[in-house]
């Protein structure tokens, strides 16, 4: 079960990243262009699912705690 822990994490932080890097694109973006209104959707969508992805990684690490 441990194992199962372990993976979910590391997709979860690969995730994170992946959004990391988006947003940091999206906020170059932006500070040319601040009234793009896709863009704007897609900064909000972006950090409402990094938010989603830390609350996952703060869960399975919480998980992964209680085995020790």
């Amino acid at each position: 079960m441990q194992g199962h822990y372990e993976k979910q994490l590391e997709r979860a932080k690969q995730l994170r990243d992946e959004l990391e890097n988006q947003l940091f694109e999206i906020k170059s973006f932006l500070n040319d262009n601040p009234a793009n209104p896709s863009k704007l959707r897609e900064l909000k969508r972006i950090t409402l699912d990094m938010t989603i992805a830390n609350n996952e990684i703060e869960d399975i690490e919480n998980k992964l705690n209680s085995f020790k």
